[in-house]
């Protein structure tokens, strides 16, 4: 996949994620979104995550780790907005056990 192509693909996140953060938002008194991010996608998420703020005025903590590790916290704790999976098995582990409210995929891939 070339360069272009990978940030188009990244162009797209962008309203999904802020759509989706709107979603958890709603109804709630928070003013700062937890968002969950495999290790890999550091780049684009900072990008989206500092956009995201100047936009709309609303922080993101955002913490950086691989999935699987991001998972067990998840299970543990149950504290995130938003978590971002490179990896669609870890999706599917949250999805199955009850801790998904809403999931959409929004990009994939490839080399």
């Amino acid at each position: 996949m070339s360069i272009a192509k990978k940030y188009l693909s990244f162009i797209i996140v962008i309203p999904l994620v802020v759509l989706t953060v709107f979603l958890f938002l709603s109804g709630k008194d928070q003013r700062f979104v937890v968002f969950f991010s495999g290790a890999g996608m550091k780049v684009p998420v900072s990008e989206i995550v500092k956009n995201f703020t100047v936009l709309t005025g609303v922080k993101v903590d955002v913490q950086f780790e691989g999935s699987a590790i991001l998972v067990q916290h998840i299970k543990t704790y149950g504290d995130a907005d938003l978590f971002m999976s490179g990896d669609k098995k870890n999706m599917e582990t949250l999805i199955n056990d009850g801790f998904v409210k809403e999931n959409t995929f929004i990009a994939w891939g490839g080399a």
